[in-house]
C-alpha cells in the first residue's frame, strides 16, 4: 500500500537524534509562502525533543509524551494532514513527525 512501517523504538532514536539537530534550527513554512520559522520542539507520538531548563542551563531534552500529548499529536497530525490535501491538493505519503 505505499505506507512504510515505523516501530516505536526507532521513531524514538530518529526524533531524538535529528531533533536534537533542529531544536533552534530556521526552516521554512507556511507552504506555499515559505516563511521563516525557529524550530522549538520536534514532536512524535512516542516523545517529543524541545529545549528545556535543566539546573539553570538550557538543554535539548528529549521526554516521552502522555497519553493527553499522543491525542493531540494526532489531532495536529490529522489536521495538517487534510489541509495538505484539501486546501492545497497535496499528498505528503505517511507523517511521523511534526515541527513546532
Amino acid at each position: 500500500s505505499g505506507e512504510v512501517e515505523v516501530d516505536a523504538a526507532g521513531l524514538v532514536a530518529w526524533a531524538s537524534s535529528t531533533g536534537m539537530g533542529l531544536i533552534n534550527e530556521v526552516v521554512y513554512v507556511e507552504w506555499p509562502f515559505m516563511h521563516e520559522a525557529k524550530v522549538v520542539a520536534v514532536l512524535s507520538e512516542e516523545c517529543s525533543v524541545r529545549e528545556s531548563d535543566v539546573g539553570g542551563r538550557k538543554q535539548v531534552v528529549v521526554s516521552p509524551c502522555t497519553p493527553d500529548e499522543r491525542k493531540a499529536f494526532r489531532k495536529q497530525l490529522a489536521m495538517t494532514e487534510n489541509d495538505l490535501r484539501y486546501k492545497w491538493a497535496v499528498s505528503c505519503g505517511p507523517v511521523h513527525v511534526l515541527l513546532r
